[in-house]
């Protein structure tokens, strides 16, 4: 239930045309829930996807926009 509540929050704060719960990461110390906000405006061959992540040892479900990565990220 927070779960989809913190998907109803993300909604309401972002301006997307579509938003997907993308599923769950297994991790050893948390789990990760993940979603992703798709903009089809002005490019629907190519939409925009915005990535979002929360803890799920956390007693506040928010969601967070995931860093973008640079080339150092990579190596």
């Amino acid at each position: 239930m927070q779960l989809e509540m913190a998907l109803s929050v993300l909604r309401n704060q972002i301006k997307a045309d579509e938003l997907l719960f993308w599923g769950k990461v297994t991790g050893v110390q948390n789990d990760y829930y993940i979603a992703v906000s798709i903009t089809y405006k002005n490019m629907y061959e190519f939409p925009q996807k915005t990535f979002y992540y929360t803890l799920s040892n956390v007693k506040n479900f928010a969601f967070r926009e995931m860093p973008s990565l640079s080339l150092a990220d990579s190596e």
